[in-house]
């Protein structure tokens, strides 16, 4: 009888959390021997691409420890042993910082872990590291200072500049591109992000992976540096939608320990996992909100180079949806998105107002806090002095106009009613329901921002890449946003608490166009597993 072939391991740019529970339950690697892998991986890219800001220094403990537990028949969760990365204000007590991206958060300390990472390890995940971020989610930002100039995206004082794999000098988008770069090339095997305006959506499309921005309220922001706690949402980000879904199924609802519970509208979190069946798109009404679409499409040159290159695939996929048996309604009016626009213009919201009432009360609830910050003031002072948090090329403007908006225009915070009652309950609300709605789909480009405003989930999902032809746009800093390579994205939204359905019509358009794998980033690192294991007849043992 001839000697079984050996197992074959599986390649970590695509595998799965499938793929990693039965190599672990199968006993073909352990989590110590997965954890080192990923390490040695984050080490071999990492000074080039700066999307991992520190591994934990505990990781191979606590993955020793999932090991000996499986040994003796006892499994945490779905997530058994594991490795996952979270975004850097994220709180964690593991031997990491959390900093978001500020020396002016180094060596602080919150009371407790954040709600979403509690969670993590209780389904037997273990906590890789750290990943980058846009400083403080996106501020400051240079030049003008209510102007999001794309200089700054991607840079932390604390972790540099990350860069994307998948075309030269490219721009991982914000604030979440620490995350979404690591993820996409398999630094770890999945990712916690946050999204407070757009911070999973876009990031996740341009680095070809899927994120979920939940309903706001899903997921805990409990020990989260906050932007705005009238936004800020935390999500899975990974490379399959079925991953994403194991995350999400992690980390939803609250934590016995939370100062405000969480208000669910269910007693039990729904099967996200089970969500993902094949043929999830069969019978499903889908509609295009085309004025929406049109008017970035026909906008000013910075509307229009942000959507124009992924039109012709979004056809594509409209085409791809209507032949596995979904009813495609197109050009679905949606009132009060003209108002966004209007809004998106003035460059201004009740996020000011946000940002520093709320990390004020944030510096209140420290238990250790190394600087001494209690005020948006203590924070400005600090950058200003501080030569490594870059000022002033990397300015502090939007944090003047907040102070000015706090203190001088306060109707402001009138605003997020305006933009829930217009765009949310009498614009995409009503227009689900009048047309009976299982979703509404258009480019993840513009898909970030209404549900991050009205707090309705989000799904994007790797839909291809930009054509040879399309024109190249670099910003100030010299990273290119659009080129010719550049993965996008195909976004489905949902009403309030649809993530259930969101997943298994995503998963469903996943499944028949299975498209990222067609989209190779240039960079990828080459450990494998297979390098700590070489084949001995019908198994694999360590090297």
């Amino acid at each position: 009888m001839a000697n079984p072939q050996p197992t074959r391991l599986p390649r970590l740019l695509d595998a799965t959390i499938d793929d990693l529970a039965k190599g672990l339950r199968d006993g073909l690697f352990t989590s110590e021997d997965l954890m080192r892998t990923y390490m040695a991986r984050i080490l071999e890219v990492n000074a080039d691409l700066k999307a991992v800001r520190e591994i934990n220094p505990r990781a191979l403990f606590a993955a020793r420890e999932l090991d000996t537990a499986r040994r003796q028949g006892i499994l945490h969760g779905p997530l058994h042993g594991i490795p996952v990365l979270v975004k850097d204000n994220i709180w964690t007590h593991d031997g990491t910082q959390t900093t978001a991206g500020s020396f002016a958060m180094y060596g602080a300390r919150s009371p407790r872990e954040a709600t979403v990472v509690r969670k993590l390890r209780k389904a037997g995940a273990i906590i890789l590291g750290k990943t980058n971020m846009c400083q403080w989610s996106d501020w400051p930002c240079p030049k003008e200072p209510w102007r999001h100039d794309l200089k700054n995206v991607g840079w932390s004082a604390t972790g540099g500049q990350t860069m994307a794999a998948y075309i030269s000098d490219q721009s991982p988008s914000g604030s979440s591109g620490g995350s979404a770069v690591a993820t996409s090339i398999g630094l770890a095997t999945a990712s916690l992000g946050t999204d407070t305006k757009g911070d999973i959506i876009c990031p996740s499309e341009y680095n070809n992976i899927v994120g979920i921005k939940p309903t706001f309220g899903l997921t805990s922001a409990e020990w989260i540096i906050p932007f705005s706690t009238f936004h800020d949402t935390v999500g899975p980000m990974a490379r399959t939608v079925k991953d994403a879904a194991y995350i999400l199924s992690a980390i939803a609802g609250s934590d016995p320990d939370d100062l405000i519970p969480l208000d669910l509208p269910f007693a039990t979190i729904p099967n996200y996992v089970g969500a993902c069946r094949p043929w999830g798109l069969i019978g499903k009404r889908i509609g295009v909100p085309r004025d929406f679409i049109n008017l970035y499409a026909e906008g000013d040159a910075d509307c229009r180079i942000s959507v124009q290159p992924s039109l012709l695939e979004f056809e594509r996929a409209l085409d791809v949806m209507r032949s596995v048996g979904a009813t495609v309604i197109d050009s679905i009016p949606v009132t009060g998105f003209s108002f966004l626009a209007e809004s998106m213009q003035m460059g201004r919201s009740s996020i000011h107002i946000d940002f520093k009432k709320d990390i004020e009360d944030h510096f209140k609830l420290l238990e250790l806090n190394p600087q001494k910050l209690s005020s948006l003031v203590d924070l400005i002072i600090h950058t200003m002095n501080n030569s490594l948090e870059d000022h002033p090329d990397r300015n502090i403007g939007a944090w003047d106009l907040a102070l000015y908006d706090f203190t001088c225009d306060p109707g402001l915070d009138g605003k997020r009613d305006q933009e829930h009652r217009k765009i949310g309950n009498a614009g995409m609300r009503r227009a689900m329901y009048n047309h009976e709605l299982d979703a509404l789909v258009l480019p993840s480009s513009i898909s970030g921002r209404i549900p991050a405003i009205i707090g309705s989930p989000v799904i994007t999902v790797p839909l291809g890449r930009m054509s040879e032809d399309t024109e190249m746009v670099t910003a100030p800093g010299g990273l290119v946003h659009i080129g010719p390579g550049r993965p996008i994205g195909i976004a489905f939204w949902g009403r309030k608490w649809s993530e259930e359905k969101l997943i298994e019509m995503a998963y469903s358009f996943e499944q028949f166009t299975k498209v990222r794998q067609q989209v190779l980033p240039l960079v990828v690192p080459t450990t494998e597993l297979m390098h700590t294991f070489v084949p001995r007849g019908n198994g694999l043992l360590r090297s």
